[in-house]
């Protein structure tokens, strides 16, 4: 493509893709080539390395005369986001030096920096792929801790099952939620007990099976579909059968 055809886009932005595509493709291809999902320890790099290159930039999203031009400029910065994520990654901020950070810059410039800045954050296709998956664990995570909280105080709803549940997903998606779960009064046993050996305490045992005889017998009073508590019934004797199966003390040795 020629120079007078890159620049007939009608446009600055797509003018701006297109100029910047053969770049942009080289550097998206080295990113991949590193496999940065291939580990949490690779993933922390490359969170690391997007927290240095927000840092850097940090100064010119709180410009006045940029602001001036693009007026949610200082919302679209993403240092403070990065901290958190590397917080989450258990990863201690990386040291970054200022020649970038402090360096005066035209205007052209400042938005030539921006724009490559919007466009690299956590914007390519790997990554958009990756993310839903993120956002589904954590979303499971969160939504299996409600249902925990409901098992303590509803009949028949379990506890111990979601806690295993949301510990898992929390896993695959925050590490700072899953240290949450570990070192939660009511939540933090069942998890130890569960690591120890798939342990479940006695009391854990008879609290789970009083709840769930009560909700039989409630469900028994007020539902005449005798079809849905007999289902009702069998789901919860599969359930008891778990639990009394479990072992409740390590083995010895």
């Amino acid at each position: 493509m020629t120079a007078s055809s890159q620049l007939s886009h009608p446009l600055r932005s797509q003018r701006l893709n297109q100029i910047t595509h053969e770049p942009h493709s080289h550097l998206d291809n080295l990113v991949k080539s590193h496999d940065p999902f291939g580990s949490p320890e690779r993933f922390s790099h490359f969170v690391a390395a997007q927290y240095l290159f927000q840092r850097d930039l940090e100064k010119l999203y709180n410009d006045p005369q940029l602001i001036k031009l693009v007026p949610d400029l200082p919302q679209r910065c993403r240092v403070e986001q990065a901290v958190l994520d590397l917080a989450d990654l258990q990863r201690a901020l990386p040291e970054g030096d200022d020649s970038i950070r402090n360096k005066a810059m035209g205007t052209g410039e400042a938005l030539a920096w921006l724009f490559v800045s919007e466009g690299s954050k956590l914007g390519a296709a790997f990554l958009l792929k990756r993310m839903p998956a993120l956002g589904l664990w954590l979303l499971l995570a969160y939504l299996s801790i409600g249902m925990a909280m409901l098992g303590v105080i509803l009949p028949g709803l379990p506890t111990t099952e979601f806690v295993l549940l949301a510990a898992w997903a929390a896993s695959r998606s925050s590490p700072r939620l899953a240290a949450w779960l570990e070192n939660h009064r009511v939540f933090g046993p069942l998890l130890r007990d569960w690591k120890n050996g798939g342990l479940i305490a006695r009391r854990t045992k008879w609290v789970a099976s009083a709840s769930m005889l009560l909700a039989l017998t409630i469900l028994l009073l007020t539902v005449d579909h005798l079809p849905s508590v007999l289902f009702a019934a069998a789901g919860m004797s599969c359930g008891a059968l778990f639990i009394w199966t479990r072992p409740e003390k390590p083995k010895a040795g």
